[in-house]
């Protein structure tokens, strides 16, 4: 049986602080996102975060010299998270011959973290807004996620055989528009129309019809609509986007197509 040296005592001994504190300051920006979310940040205090965490005043001025500060951590701390697991949920779901229907998967597995970054994030306009010069709050920038989740996206496009047609940030940055509104529209009780199936009619349109097989030979691969030639898809103009029916689709024969508020096809 191995023995540990006196080398390896210390080093364990003199790792234990670290760990500690990083335990605390991530038992501190849980408590924080549960708070931030339900109260808001200009109604939240010290003593909400540290009860919610189990901890004193002490566990926070160790890790945080004010509201603000732990505030932006915790909104970056979100941020970075619900990439991670767009990109995990990508990188297990998106592979050669996946359809529309695998991305609705990952839109519909990130809905509950949705409610708590849309808090977050909105609180985060409202605190930018409030204080303008704070280059901090500003450094938590929604282009940052934007960039990286672009490259999700893009990552996700090449797995499955398809190209963009379009700016892929573009693309990025519409997938989390829509995706804030549809949260938006859940926890303000809207029902007509369905905020998940609204998200994902546009989302099948982002995905797809903004994009192409990367090979020409293979127009159609496996996994992905093929739709009737009277509704194939085409590229749009970014115009098109906002002229879309609140269903996002309509079914014809079996097959979801694009309209537009007049009911028609997108035109040029």
């Amino acid at each position: 049986m191995a023995t540990r040296t006196a080398a390896e005592d210390r080093a364990g001994d003199a790792g234990r602080p670290v760990r500690r504190r990083e335990n605390t300051r991530a038992r501190l920006l849980e408590a924080a996102t549960a708070v931030f979310t339900e109260k808001g940040f200009a109604s939240s205090r010290i003593d909400d975060i540290v009860a919610q965490a189990g901890f004193t005043r002490g566990a926070f001025y160790s890790n945080f010299s004010t509201m603000d500060e732990l505030f932006l951590a915790t909104v970056t701390d979100n941020l970075r998270r619900i990439l991670d697991d767009v990109e995990l949920a990508c990188n297990a779901r998106l592979r050669a011959g996946a359809g529309p229907e695998e991305v609705l998967v990952i839109l519909d597995d990130l809905r509950p973290r949705g409610r708590v970054l849309y808090a977050l994030t909105t609180e985060l306009a409202l605190y930018v807004m409030r204080n303008p010069d704070s280059e901090r709050a500003r450094s938590v920038s929604r282009t940052d996620f934007t960039r990286s989740l672009a490259r999700i996206v893009e990552q996700g496009l090449e797995r499955v055989g398809r190209r963009p047609l379009l700016a892929v940030r573009d693309i990025a940055d519409f997938l989390i528009v829509m995706f804030m509104d549809s949260i938006s529209a859940e926890e303000m009780g809207v029902t007509d129309p369905d905020p998940r199936e609204r998200l994902h009619g546009i989302a099948t349109l982002l995905m797809w019809t903004l994009s192409e097989p990367a090979d020409p030979a293979d127009p159609h691969p496996r996994g992905a609509p093929e739709p009737s030639p009277a509704h194939a898809p085409r590229p749009l103009r970014v115009l098109d986007c906002a002229r879309l029916s609140p269903t996002g689709y309509s079914s014809s024969n079996g097959v979801k197509t694009v309209t537009s508020v007049n009911g028609g096809t997108p035109h040029d």
